[in-house]
């Protein structure tokens, strides 16, 4: 059976009228044109309602067939809002007071559409969360009533089935799908607490480990939550209207994420500035970014808040993806000039990139392949009308509204997940008889002076970043097997050292002497890992620190108890920096001769210990379980021998876990023991250059040691410390050992 068409609902100053959908868009036979000018209009969530109130009435009709459902006396509503099932529509007007009735009317009322009986009315004076939340299934309806919760269960509100009692909720959100309902709840901070979001699963409210997930954070007037289809996580977007630093007019955003299984974190965003829109794919596994001063980027994140895609810069300020979640458009509508890309999410390649300048309206339609955009007032109240697209960014209609008159809203009918399947992406334009608005190429303004003359470079007021795939480079890596990674860094390192041949050729010249592999080693180097190069700045500030505070104290000024106290920990902080840039010395020293030889292969191998050894360390690995099994089960081994226990086993079935402990680490320290005396060698090029032998064996392993190396190039010694275990640099645990050297001279070719 083909996919039903969906209809486009069209509501402005001169009516509300339903238009077929694509590829017809002609006027919808089965709906009769309302020439009323209507002030709100609505599909129910499935779509097969659809209700509008023209200023006298209240309307419902049912799309496929445009029957009455309900018709409704209410002049003074202003909106209106159907259930997840259509079974109740809920509508709300101004609140008033009049001299007779002082108190003023409920205005929120709550309708059965069956019998068109009210069910429910309630006061609601502000227009902000004035709709009753319900879960997909009905099941559960959720109101902020003075800033406490109260939920309905079964469409039964005159009863009031659990509370969930907080200091001054705000805002909450309610999670979609079939799965249990779960709610997010948001509570702003006051007298220098910070805010936060909390998520609770219905109707477990009560005791302190009964929140799904907690996350706080200061800088919040306002927040945007919003989960995804699989109620696994909420994206916070958390706002403050004035930036202190004065960096921008638009106050200040972060974004936070929360999972029903705990975790949290706030997403970092390589670019400052706002946060323009966050939306989630329909596939919930990933969302996007649109973010920082203009032009802005846009990212897609996973679920770890890890980067998988960056888009680039462009003049964009919304996302749109698609309901299948295969295609994603990012645009810039309202005071940008309305350009439009159309990505391939799967294989991250650029579909369409169509422009629709004065926009201010997009939305996808349930099948996945046309979009709408539209201009309409107040927003803009010249040039009003609309536009039905393919996404390939050919336009299939185009409606112009009459002068004088106004557009106010376009929306499409919505389906239920599952009516339309996703289709194969297409790359190439769509055939419409209004053919396609694909953005032209603009050209730099040149002075009649310079038109003549060659283009030379100029500089741009904003450096454009383009797309990259940032999962790519780091699982191509992983991907590699390690013989095929080694090859491609020899490679890589060999290019390297063609490159910079080439580029100190004529200094070689000048000065022979001049080329050592110390000029390539920057001033302040690097070792590569952000975490060390963390530890080491931390370490810097606090011997900085200490030695303020010696100076403070050869002053005569009396210092504070935990001051001396971090005075002391300076030997212990020296020795640890002094472990952490012996590391990051090796990876300088390793990488300054793979460029300049890269064919040099510097090599470990560890030798096994000896046999009686390894038989003792394993032989005690399976005794230690066997024995701490015992002491949990309480059992005496001794008693199957005939034997009396002795008082230190008593004392162990006495003190269970201490006795495990003791056990534990005891066996342990024997193990390592045995483990750790061996013997090894370091071979540069397949030529032993260093080894080290113990007393009384042969050729055994020894598991982490530190050792020295000095390597003759032909114009220069370098000596470097290498690690036993292959790469690995030394930690701030390691310690030196006094072992044997053997001087066995090698000399690379020059």
């Amino acid at each position: 059976m083909a996919p039903p068409s969906p209809v486009l609902a069209v509501r402005g100053s001169n009516g509300t009228l339903l238009l077929s959908g694509p590829p017809n868009c002609n006027e919808y036979s089965s709906f009769q044109r309302d020439n009323g000018k209507s002030r709100f209009a609505t599909f129910s969530k499935d779509g097969s309602l659809f209700g509008w109130c023209s200023g006298d009435k209240v309307n419902v009709v049912r799309v496929a067939d445009g029957t009455l459902v309900q018709s409704l006396d209410l002049p003074k509503t202003a909106i209106l809002e159907f259930s997840p099932l259509g079974s109740v529509l809920a509508t709300w007007q101004p609140y008033s007071k009049t001299q007779a009735n002082p108190q003023g009317e409920a205005n929120l009322q709550l309708w059965d559409l069956h019998t068109g009986t009210c069910l429910k009315t309630f006061y609601q004076k502000k227009l902000q969360g004035w709709c009753p939340n319900w879960s997909d299934d009905e099941s559960i309806a959720v109101r902020n009533v003075n800033n406490e919760l109260h939920f309905f269960e079964n469409n039964n509100f005159n009863v009031i089935a659990n509370k969930l009692h907080l200091q001054k909720v705000s805002e909450f959100v309610l999670s979609p799908g079939p799965q249990l309902p779960k709610v997010a709840v948001y509570v702003p901070g006051s007298k220098g607490a910070p805010s936060f979001v909390r998520l609770y699963q219905y109707p477990n409210f009560g005791g302190p480990t009964s929140a799904l997930a907690n996350k706080s954070f200061f800088k919040s007037d306002r927040v945007a939550m919003l989960w995804n289809n699989k109620a696994t996580a909420v994206l916070v977007t958390a706002s403050v209207e004035v930036d202190k630093t004065g960096a921008s007019y638009y106050g200040e955003q972060t974004l936070q994420y929360l999972s029903i299984s705990g975790e949290t974190a706030v997403v970092q965003l390589p670019k400052n500035g706002p946060i323009y829109d966050v939306t989630w794919s329909p596939n919930s596994s990933e969302f996007c970014v649109v973010y920082g001063f203009m032009p802005a980027k846009a990212t897609v994140f996973n679920q770890k808040c890890d980067p998988a895609f960056d888009f680039g810069t462009g003049p964009r300020n919304a996302a749109f993806y698609s309901p299948q979640g295969h295609i994603l458009v990012l645009a810039g509508f309202g005071n940008l000039r309305g350009q439009m890309e159309v990505w391939d999410v799967k294989k991250y390649k650029q579909v369409s990139k169509p422009q629709a300048p004065d926009s201010t309206h997009f939305s996808w339609c349930p099948d996945g392949e046309h979009i709408v955009t539209a201009t309409c007032s107040p927003r803009l109240r010249v040039s009003n009308g609309y536009k039905i697209w393919h996404y390939t960014g050919t336009v299939l209609k185009t409606e112009d509204t009459p002068e004088g008159a106004e557009l106010w809203e376009v929306l499409w009918q919505p389906f239920p997940n599952g009516t339309f399947p996703e289709r194969p992406i297409k790359y190439q334009a769509a055939p419409s008889e209004l053919g396609s608005t694909e953005a032209k190429p603009t050209q730099v303004y040149r002075p009649p002076a310079l038109r003549n003359k060659p283009i030379t470079a100029s500089s741009k007021l904003h450096e454009e970043e383009l797309p990259q795939n940032l999962k790519a480079s780091s699982a191509g890596d992983k991907q590699l097997s390690k013989t095929a990674l080694k090859n491609q860094k020899k490679r890589e390192a060999k290019k390297a050292a063609k490159q910079e041949t080439k580029s100190e050729a004529p200094e070689v010249q000048s000065d022979p002497t001049s080329t050592s592999p110390a000029s390539a080693v920057s001033t302040a180097p690097t070792c590569g890992d952000p975490e060390t190069d963390k530890k080491i700045k931390n370490l810097k500030k606090k011997l900085k620190a200490i030695e303020q505070l010696r100076e403070q104290e050869a002053a005569g000024k009396p210092l504070e108890k935990n001051q001396v106290e971090k005075m002391q920990k300076e030997a212990q902080l020296l020795q640890e920096l002094e472990d952490l840039e012996l590391g990051r010395v090796f990876e300088e020293y390793t990488r300054v001769l793979n460029q300049r030889y890269p064919d040099i292969r510097i090599e470990g191998q560890n030798y096994l210990p000896l046999p009686l050894y390894r038989h003792i360390a394993s032989f005690l690995s399976m005794f230690k379980l066997a024995v701490i099994g015992l002491i949990i089960l309480g059992k005496d081994p001794f008693a199957f021998f005939g034997m009396q226990a002795p008082g230190l086993w008593v004392w162990g079935q006495e003190n269970k876990i201490y006795a495990c402990m003791m056990v534990f680490f005891l066996s342990n320290m024997i193990e390592n023991q045995c483990m750790s005396t061996g013997a090894f060698e370091i071979t540069f090029n397949d030529v032993p250059v260093w080894s080290k032998l113990e007393s009384g064996l042969q050729w055994t392993g020894i598991l982490s040691l530190l050792f020295e190396v000095g390597v003759f190039t032909g114009r220069e010694t370098i000596s470097m410390k290498v690690c036993t275990q292959g790469t690995l640099t030394a930690g701030a645990g390691w310690k030196s050992r006094i072992v044997t050297r053997h001087a066995l001279g090698y000399t690379l070719p020059p």
